[in-house]
């Protein structure tokens, strides 16, 4: 079976220190504003994962003689 990833949303979301945009994931975009209760949160529209094409590098291998 086929592993399901969750799509990526922009939001916009106002912090104590000012109003930022950044993104979450969710299935269908339904459920985001209400992880943020008591924020005003608004939900920009589906993006293209930011992240896709991170890759953590692996950590070198220390041989000691």
């Amino acid at each position: 079976m086929a592993e399901q990833k969750n799509k990526a949303w922009q939001i916009e979301i106002t912090l104590p220190k000012g109003r930022i945009k950044t993104h979450v994931y969710s299935d269908t975009g339904e459920d985001i504003i209400q992880r943020f209760p008591n924020m005003d949160c608004k939900v920009l529209g589906e993006i293209d994962d930011p992240l896709a094409q991170t890759k953590a590098e692996p950590k070198p291998k220390t041989t000691y003689v």
